[in-house]
């Protein structure tokens, strides 16, 4: 390992020799971009549970130029990881978590327009989504705002 986070590197190498004592009780999520030689970032959790959580939640490559490397290293001595490429087809500004959080939010306030503005707030915002994402799927997201219009 490089000498970039001189710290990241000592920290990672303690982890692995204390799994292998197994005298370590906690877990370790690692997360490097664009094939760093050493994680820029290191986040510790106490249980499994929320290693997992913490884990699932690296869905694509975030700031990354090319890709996103994670790893969860596991008090057994385990090694998890995942490399999540950027997407060539274009990169989009949005994730997942991005469109449910604002279908919830039109969704809190459809009682509060009326069905015409409702609808055409809807329609402006999924086509922008559409418009960032390729993949952004039109028909879902009306469906959860229930909107029975045709795009």
């Amino acid at each position: 390992m490089s000498n970039a986070y001189p710290e990241h590197v000592k920290i990672i190498e303690e982890y692995v020799k204390n799994a292998k004592a197994k005298v370590i009780q906690h877990y370790l999520i690692t997360v490097s971009r664009d094939e760093e030689e050493v994680p820029s970032s290191l986040i510790s959790f106490d249980t499994e549970r929320e290693a997992l959580e913490g884990y699932e939640k690296y869905q694509d490559a975030g700031f990354a130029k090319h890709q996103t490397e994670v790893s969860l290293y596991e008090p057994t001595g385990k090694i998890n990881t995942k490399v999540l490429k950027r997407n060539h087809a274009g990169d989009p500004s949005f994730v997942r978590q991005n469109y449910i959080d604002t279908a919830n939010a039109l969704h809190k306030v459809k009682d509060k327009l009326d069905k015409k503005d409702y609808e055409d707030l809807c329609i402006e915002i999924l086509t922008s989504f559409a418009k960032d994402n390729w993949r952004f799927d039109i028909k879902r997201f009306l469906k959860q705002l229930e909107i029975e219009r045709e795009i």
